[in-house]
């Protein structure tokens, strides 16, 4: 699944928008606002530019500041929230560097994996990826999360074939802002162009074509 940065829409994203989920009440609080967040911000359930107000948040789940707090400075410094000062904290805008450089790495592991697995002619690989892209193009249109679960399980299928996990690792380590592009773009192009139409008899290496710059990322992206 390849995305440009600059194709894609935040269109009905506010929509969805969720502050609050269940908490589990025998594990620890701040663990889970930390994931329920950092998954909506890359999911654009919560969109970029959004405000967040930690006294809100903290009401709605009936808790103190402090966890809140913490969670806020750890999605800082991963650079999916802003704090302005005297104005407040903010979803961050797409950094499109950070999306082409994710890519850069990502072209040049993923592009050696194929290659390695390429070679083995392993006929019952061929089958398993096969199979997981039919069932991908099966996702019904708007199941998002079950559409981005099924692309990354080929892919790390990919990765283990190769024997190059560390090298997934790497990709996961550093393809944050791409994964919010990635879901973005789900709403901007018809689904079933994110996947091949005919999976493939045989292993091929199709290398994605490169990115052009597009104003209509003004918004989104800084």
């Amino acid at each position: 699944m390849t995305v440009d940065p600059e194709k894609i829409s935040t269109e009905g994203a506010a929509d969805r928008r969720d502050f609050t989920w269940p908490l589990e009440l025998t594990s620890p609080v701040r663990p889970q606002i930390y994931v329920g967040l950092r998954q909506r911000i890359i999911r654009s359930e919560i969109p970029p530019g959004t405000a967040l107000s930690e006294a809100e948040i903290a009401r709605r789940f009936s808790i103190s500041r402090q966890p809140v707090r913490e969670v806020f400075i750890k999605l800082a410094e991963e650079g999916l929230l802003e704090v302005r000062p005297q104005r407040g904290t903010f979803v961050r805008k797409i950094s499109k560097t950070a999306v082409m450089d994710a890519r850069f790495v990502r072209e040049a592991i993923e592009a050696n994996i194929v290659r390695e697995v390429a070679a083995q002619s392993d006929a019952g690989l061929v089958a398993r990826l096969r199979k997981q892209l039919v069932a991908q193009r099966a996702v019904p249109v708007g199941e998002f999360n079950d559409f981005m679960r099924l692309d990354e399980e080929f892919h790390w299928t990919l990765a283990h074939a190769a024997g190059r996990l560390y090298g997934w690792k790497v990709i996961e380590d550093v393809k944050l802002q791409m994964d919010r592009v990635r879901y973005l773009s789900l709403r901007s192009f018809p689904q079933g162009k994110l996947v091949v139409s005919t999976p493939p008899s045989s292993m091929q290496l199709n290398l994605p074509r490169p990115m052009r710059p597009r104003a209509k990322c003004a918004s989104i992206c800084d």
